[in-house]
């Protein structure tokens, strides 16, 4: 049974509390990059990455009546910066909302042909709104990377990625012992990022993906030695890598 959600966290609290076996959670984009906000629940709460998904996103405007009837558009925000060049072009109000689909569904219940959303085409589907302007997302590859997370971590045989969070001593080369780590013990690095960790300006948390799997001898000695090597080190999951498109 798939239960919808508002907010990013409130599947975050799903599955924590036992109402929800698992979560899906947008991570990455192709356009705008790591979403902080799921960043920053991983950081936070004991959930573990189990699986993920490479989804292309396709963002259209939808309304009731037509585009010269639009002033007032509601999205999530990363819609709004997605379809940020399209935006440009009018001049709407725009309005940050839980997600795509609630803003497709708030227009649709509105009955207002002044406002608009930016969701995908099977929310005009399902709520019965008409398609305005199509693809108006600015980067034709526009693909979003989604996590499933879980309260517990996954051990199977065909995990081969690995995730883990990272808040390192503010001096020379401590960044530079992390990836020395993984090269050393023939791991293939696949992401890292930073974000400011929030309550600590200008201290950061550093996200960090490599293949492997936590049984495999080398695997183990990276993040043992990554774990000695940082203040905290927060391990988020071992789960199968879906290759980008």
């Amino acid at each position: 049974k798939e239960l919808p959600f508002k907010t990013f966290s409130e599947v975050v609290e799903a599955v924590l509390e036992g109402r929800a076996d698992y979560g899906v959670l947008p991570i990455q984009n192709t356009s705008t990059g790591n979403i902080l906000d799921v960043e920053r629940l991983l950081e936070n709460n004991k959930v573990y990455i189990v699986g993920e998904e490479i989804v292309e996103v396709v963002h259209y405007l939808l309304g009731l009546g037509e585009i010269s009837d639009i002033d007032t558009v509601y999205s999530h925000v990363q819609g709004f910066l997605q379809s940020k060049d399209f935006l440009k072009e009018h001049n709407f109000k725009e309005v940050p909302y839980f997600n795509t689909a609630i803003s497709a569904k708030f227009v649709a219940e509105s009955g207002d042909k002044s406002l608009g959303a930016i969701a995908n085409r099977r929310a005009a589907e399902v709520y019965g709104l008409k398609v305005l302007a199509s693809r108006v997302n600015f980067n034709e590859d526009n693909y979003t990377r989604f996590i499933i997370v879980s309260s517990g971590a996954n051990f199977s045989e065909d995990c081969n990625k690995v995730s883990v969070q990272v808040i390192l001593e503010d001096k020379e080369g401590s960044l530079f012992k992390i990836i020395k780590s993984i090269a050393e013990n023939r791991l293939n690095k696949v992401k890292i990022a930073s974000r400011p960790i929030i309550g600590k300006p200008f201290e950061y948390i550093f996200s960090i993906d490599f293949n492997g799997n936590v049984k495999d001898k080398n695997v183990k000695m990276a993040l043992r030695e990554i774990k000695e090597q940082s203040i905290l080190m927060n391990f988020k999951g071992n789960y199968k890598e879906v290759k980008g498109k």
